[in-house]
């Protein structure tokens, strides 16, 4: 039997829903090498998601790019399903919603 893949900006449009449904803002990023999304959460904090068709793997490009975003202490997760995507924001809910930056006024 043929398998189907799921196409990655299927993925990520489902994913975006998700996000904007618990109240947070995803931001589409449109530049090369970039991971594809910037996840918004509460208190500033924010996190960097690339999508890929299962089984693939991001470009040298991209590769680069994440390394330089986590070298600044970003978190950059690359996925290929919805599952695990919506782990990872569980996983940031939970690790850094008490998170709160200092206001100035």
């Amino acid at each position: 039997m043929k398998r189907i893949l799921k196409l990655e900006s299927s993925t990520e449009r489902s994913f975006s829903e998700v996000v904007e449904n618990s109240g947070y803002k995803d931001v589409k990023i449109r530049l090369k090498g970039w991971p594809d999304r910037l996840i918004l959460l509460n208190n500033g904090y924010s996190f960097y998601i690339e999508f890929k068709r299962e089984g693939k793997r991001p470009s040298k490009l991209q590769l680069y790019t994440h390394k330089q975003l986590r070298a600044l202490g970003f978190h950059v997760y690359v996925c290929d399903n919805l599952v695990h995507a919506k782990c990872i924001l569980m996983y940031e809910e939970m690790n850094y919603r008490v998170r709160k930056f200092k206001e100035y006024v």
